[in-house]
């Protein structure tokens, strides 16, 4: 095995360790062992447990960024914010598809940014990238599909993703609360609208 390998599994031994029963609840030991290393290799790649865990930060957002990146398809006859709204549409919904798979490690990315909130250092400092990671994604994938639609933004671009972003972060973990709410869909939907309303042909 390659180091990039070794240190793609340890990760991934990680990520499905924190999925189980959240990062406090194991140790680097534990990880280790569930990936049939010695502790020492371990800390070979991750000196610290905070190193492993902005590891599988990283990690859990690269995942969404690559398999939701690509541009959905629209009609070649649709321009302005008829086919703004359908890309969008496209887009969140694709989204969402990988987001509702794989609700354990949504929690695992919010208990990466509770535990940035209550200890600070290094684990406020992955959490702020993890999250400066998927407003981009957002960020770009909007101008994405404004650019196919031919509009512009009556707002900064990086305004408009930070707004969805925001948007989408809460409503990714009222979902966790509540994932059986009628309204989810509808939400969906209402904030392609609002995104359309800050664009002009």
């Amino acid at each position: 095995m390659t180091a990039a390998d070794r240190q793609r599994q340890l990760v991934q031994t990680a990520v499905e360790l924190a999925e189980q029963s959240g990062f406090a609840a194991f140790s680097m030991r534990d990880v280790a062992s569930a990936a049939g290393v010695s502790l020492g290799t371990l800390q070979h790649f991750f000196p610290s447990k905070d190193g492993l865990i902005r590891a599988v930060a990283l990690s859990l957002a690269d995942q969404v960024v690559q398999v939701a990146s690509a541009l959905p398809d629209v009609s070649s006859k649709l321009r302005g914010l008829a086919a703004l709204e359908e890309l969008l549409n496209q887009a969140i919904e694709g989204w969402w598809s990988i987001i509702s798979s794989t609700p354990k490690r949504r929690l695992v990315t919010y208990e990466i940014a509770t535990g940035a909130v209550r200890g600070g250092g290094d684990v406020r400092a992955t959490a702020l990238t993890q999250y400066r990671l998927n407003t981009r994604y957002v960020t770009t994938m909007i101008a994405s599909c404004a650019d196919v639609a031919g509009v512009t933004w009556s707002a900064d671009v990086e305004e408009v993703g930070l707004l969805a972003m925001n948007y989408l972060d809460g409503y990714v973990l009222r979902w966790l609360l509540e994932p059986d709410s009628p309204h989810l869909t509808s939400q969906r939907r209402t904030l392609v609208r609002a995104i359309v309303g800050l664009a002009v042909e």
